[in-house]
């Protein structure tokens, strides 16, 4: 018995043995067959990008994209950037938004289609766009990509007028700006003083305080504005203020313009119509007395203008003025005739003080012939008078006058 069992068990062992070496891994195994993947591409023609490329801040990424199937039928569409999908709401295919990233296809385009594509560009920068298509059923896909730069969109501000602005001090002035977004929108405005930002309670816009600053613009103001009306709390002090005001884009990107607001002491008197005539034969109206805007006599020790009367020979007026008693004048600069310098214009009585300090010296204290419209201006005392010349005529009595109109700063 236990020699049957060894030659039967021999036997079943090299059945097992030769079964084993048939079943082990094959040397030369035959190859999977693999689907043909779709094809894609970006077509070129005028108006569509098809290769990297540079667009303006604010413009669409248009591409024509063309796309056949392979071995079998394509299944979608997909768009991405910087390898991530891109939201459906920037997409559009042939003028219509997209219904899906990826988007599913049906019927022919499933074998063929050309699609317009507008994609809302990214910010500023760069970003690689993708273009994926993929076969159905058979896990095939085909993809081609370009690389965007976007140049940033630089705002535009600018402040209407020439920038300068008077005011009381601790009161409030007014400016207008201009803003031009070149198709990128608005996000906020700031004002600054010295560099520096200042209490949001200090600003209204379109006469609205604002509460911030910066302060968010909203409404029609994100797409630009014309004459936007700014209005700014002046601090107490006296002198010159210097303000910037700061637009920022949806990008972050800014602009600026500067304004200045003048504060100062209010003018203490405006004299009109002052009479001055020829000082020939020691008139008695030949002088004027600049602090209470009185005519008097050419030889009165307070007259700090007078008329220089006739030539030497005595024949005719010489139409010139001069100063005396501590009087000295000034003739107005073309610096300051070019910023459009008027009577009016001189509020307060720190401007007419810096008007005198950056006029023209007059040779002699004495003027050149005076004409109607001319501006000079005078120091008595370290106080500062402006005149303007109204009228120029000569009386009934044949004698030759003017008459001034002044403005006074006393300090």
């Amino acid at each position: 018995m236990q020699r049957f069992f060894n030659v039967k068990t021999l036997f079943i062992l090299l059945i097992g043995a030769t079964f084993l070496t048939s079943c082990g891994v094959d040397e030369n195994p035959i190859p999977t067959p693999t689907a043909t993947p779709p094809s894609v591409s970006l077509l070129t023609e005028t108006g569509y990008i098809s290769t990297d490329a540079t667009i303006a801040a604010g413009e669409s990424i248009l591409v024509k994209i063309d796309a056949s199937k392979g071995e079998n039928q394509m299944n979608t569409l997909l768009i991405q950037r910087d390898g991530v999908d891109i939201d459906l709401s920037e997409i559009s295919y042939n003028g219509a938004p997209a219904a899906a990233n990826p988007t599913l296809l049906f019927g022919d385009d499933k074998d063929a289609f050309t699609w317009d594509a507008a994609i809302t560009a990214h910010a500023p920068g760069d970003a690689l766009y993708t273009f994926i298509v993929t076969g159905d059923g058979d896990n095939t896909e085909n993809a081609i990509s370009i690389t965007i730069t976007v140049e940033d969109a630089m705002p535009e501000l600018t402040v209407s007028g020439n920038g300068m602005y008077n005011a009381f001090p601790g009161s409030s002035a007014g400016f207008r700006i201009n803003g031009v977004t070149n198709e990128v929108d608005f996000a906020t405005l700031a004002v600054l003083q010295d560099g520096e930002l200042i209490d949001g309670d200090r600003i209204s816009c379109n006469g609205v305080f604002a509460t911030t600053n910066p302060f968010n613009l909203e409404g029609d103001d994100i797409t630009g504005f014309t004459d936007k009306e700014i209005t700014v709390k002046t601090t107490t002090e006296v002198g010159i203020q210097n303000y910037t005001v700061v637009v920022e884009n949806i990008n972050g990107t800014t602009d600026s313009a500067d304004f200045t607001i003048v504060t100062g002491t209010p003018i203490g008197a405006i004299f009109t119509g002052v009479l001055l005539e020829n000082a020939a034969g020691n008139d008695p109206t030949g002088g004027i007395n600049l602090y209470d805007g009185e005519t008097v006599s050419v030889n009165a020790s307070n007259a700090h203008v007078i008329d220089l009367g006739n030539n030497s020979a005595g024949t005719a007026w010489l139409e010139r003025i001069g100063g005396d008693n501590g009087g000295t004048i000034k003739a107005i600069s073309a610096a300051q005739i070019d910023a459009g310098m008027t009577l009016a214009s001189l509020e307060f009585i720190e401007q007419v003080k810096t008007a005198y300090d950056e006029a023209v010296v007059l040779n002699n204290n004495e003027s050149d012939v005076v004409e109607i419209g001319d501006f000079f201006f005078a120091n008595v005392d370290n106080d500062y008078f402006a005149l303007e010349v109204k009228e120029k005529g000569v009386n009934t009595a044949g004698l030759g006058f003017y008459r001034f109109d002044i403005v006074k700063a006393e300090f």
